[in-house]
């Protein structure tokens, strides 16, 4: 009877011993890690699972069994190369959600263009210049450079993406050894203002000279004597002449001047 009874109480405990086992495998078949990968577009990538293709759940949602894994986004993007791939190693625990964020693209452009664009010392490109904003860039600073303009810094922060546009000013004429400064700029600078002054003045000169023209030809039809017509008449004409003289030399300045203030920039450019 005893020997009866401890097989049945035997038997009863390996089924709850069997029951409690399926329990637990199927508590742990059903446990999953997820992750999410922000920024992640079916169309435009594939999300891989130590090697293996793994299928959203939702829109930018993932899951796998928990452990260590090494998930691999790859996208197309309006770069070079097209195809971005991206790798992380991680530890997934069950029931828990991590989130990766994927580079994006940054687009610098630059007044004017073909400016370098580096970040540390590396270069990266000349604008306009279209790369990825790789997630160790946080908190770096690029720099834009050309020659003849002051350099200009875009900080990354935040993940700053978009476009980017950068007007570059330009420098002064370098000085030269001893605080000089370029004397070639300097002596084209000097032409330029000494032009301006001596086109500007014989602008005043031909319009004053214009206006006693007409005030002595408005005389002249006044007056009644011969003689006083006569010296009248040739003033006028004499002050024409020196009036049109005038005129000639202001348009002839006006080009000289531009001329020596492009060759003033020029030089400070360089």
């Amino acid at each position: 009877m005893k020997l009866g009874t401890l097989d049945t109480l035997g038997a009863i405990l390996a089924v709850l011993w069997v029951q409690l086992g399926d329990v637990a495998v199927g508590a742990s078949q059903e446990s999953w890690a997820y992750f999410r990968v922000e920024g992640w577009k079916p169309a435009a990538g594939l999300v891989l699972v130590d090697s293996t293709s793994a299928e959203p759940v939702s829109t930018g949602l993932f899951r796998c069994a928990p452990g260590r894994h090494r998930i691999t986004v790859m996208r197309n993007l309006p770069v070079w190369p097209p195809v971005h791939r991206c790798t992380f190693d991680t530890l997934l625990a069950a029931d828990d959600t991590l989130t990766f964020r994927l580079p994006e693209v940054i687009t610098i452009r630059s007044t004017p263009a073909d400016a370098e664009v580096r970040l540390g010392d590396e270069l990266l490109g000349k604008t306009p210049l279209r790369t990825i904003a790789e997630p160790w860039w946080e908190g770096k600073t690029l720099r834009v450079r050309k020659a003849g303009f002051e350099e200009a810094t875009v900080p990354i922060s935040n993940y700053r993406v978009g476009i980017v546009d950068i007007a570059l000013v330009p420098q002064n004429p370098l000085p030269l050894p001893g605080g000089r400064r370029n004397p070639s700029a300097g002596r084209w600078q000097q032409r330029t203002l000494v032009s301006a002054v001596l086109t500007l003045s014989a602008g005043i000169l031909a319009v004053e000279l214009r206006n006693e023209a007409n005030r002595t030809y408005a005389e002249y039809e006044r007056t009644g004597s011969l003689q006083r017509m006569r010296q009248l008449y040739d003033r006028t004409v004499k002050l024409d002449r020196y009036s049109a003289a005038c005129y000639a030399a202001f348009e002839v300045g006006f080009v000289v001047s531009f001329y020596c203030f492009l060759r003033w920039q020029a030089l400070n450019q360089r």
